[in-house]
């Protein structure tokens, strides 16, 4: 199951950030300065992630950037080549479908250049394999991290059709995906998460941990909107927003 896997990312992140969990889904992880630079909060089973699709959430405290992920288990099957091989395969469409439907597409405008990013989603699949918690290191379990952007187009289409009967697999062959390496060093950059106006909002919902339900779909239906307002302007010398734990 995909919970055991999230405990195991949420103690680790590329490698160079020193963790200090602070309950059993929250981690916050500081350089070696003690300078606070990102948060990590697995929401599996709470409001956020019934109404958001999620299980786990990254907060980019420099660049006050979300970025949220949902985990997908690989399980080993037979390839079906000549050679007898296997591959590490997904099939559950259904629950792909699920969670994209709950995941919003509305697009952040940037209005200047701290809120630009690479990708338009903030919304992320993770698909892991399901021995790779058995080699452990300081970086986030290896797997492939997919755009929600990117699955909702390839769920429309052949790219995961397989076989004669076109049976549905999710696979590193017919995948195009980040690996951690890349992933974690986007996320310390500033490239993929929330602009400055949803990160924001999303701040709100977060004060009691998510809790209250009626805010985050409030805030999910704003952002399905494509809006150009112009976002609230931010001081360069405003201390980094706090969260209180």
């Amino acid at each position: 199951m995909e919970e055991e896997l999230l405990p195991l990312d949420l103690q680790r992140f590329d490698g160079k950030l020193i963790a200090d969990q602070r309950a059993a889904s929250l981690a916050v992880f500081e350089d070696h300065n003690g300078q606070r630079k990102l948060l990590v909060m697995s929401v599996n089973k709470k409001p956020i992630e019934e109404e958001l699709g999620i299980d786990l959430l990254y907060w980019d405290q420099v660049h006050d950037a979300f970025t949220f992920v949902q985990y997908k288990r690989l399980e080993r099957a037979d390839s079906g080549d000549e050679n007898g091989s296997y591959e590490w395969v997904y099939r559950r469409k259904n629950e792909i479908e699920k969670q994209l439907n709950l995941m919003p597409k509305g697009r952040e405008v940037p209005k200047k250049a701290a809120d630009w990013r690479a990708f338009d989603t903030p919304f992320w699949f993770k698909f892991v394999r399901g021995d790779a918690g058995r080699k452990l290191d300081g970086k986030t379990l290896k797997g492939m991290y997919v755009s929600a952007d990117w699955m909702r187009l390839a769920m429309t289409d052949s790219t995961f059709k397989v076989g004669p009967r076109g049976g549905f697999r999710v696979t590193y062959k017919n995948t195009k995906y980040l690996l951690r390496g890349v992933f974690a060093q986007l996320i310390s950059r500033g490239f993929i998460g929330t602009a400055s106006t949803r990160s924001q909002a999303f701040r709100k919902a977060m004060q009691n941990l998510g809790a209250d339900r009626e805010l985050i779909i409030a805030i999910k239906t704003e952002w399905q909107e494509d809006t150009e307002r112009e976002p609230a302007p931010v001081s360069s010398d405003a201390p980094s927003p706090a969260l209180p734990f």
